[in-house]
């Protein structure tokens, strides 16, 4: 028996369902989805969204605060670092 393809199983489950209703979830970044088949059943199904993306590149507190503690170091400090080594 071959694979079935992606366009034929979106083909059955579109005959499949009768209707879809999506809603907020109680969390924030949630879906909540009602599936409606054909013979009457209903299914509902929650859904996690992904972070926002700078959110997800965003870098932890601890790590931010670590950062910040650290003195600063000016541009003058760094070209007489670097005048001090080639002597």
């Amino acid at each position: 028996m071959e694979p079935r393809k992606a366009r034929d199983r979106k083909r059955m489950l579109r005959a499949l369902i009768n209707d879809i209703t999506i809603a907020k979830g109680r969390e924030p970044r949630q879906l909540l989805l009602q599936i409606r088949w054909q013979g009457g059943t209903t299914e509902a199904v929650e859904l996690a969204l992904l972070p926002m993306r700078p959110d997800a590149v965003r870098y932890p507190q601890g790590i931010v605060a670590r950062i910040r503690q650290r003195p600063s170091i000016s541009m003058t400090t760094r070209s007489r670092r670097a005048s001090t080594a080639k002597a």
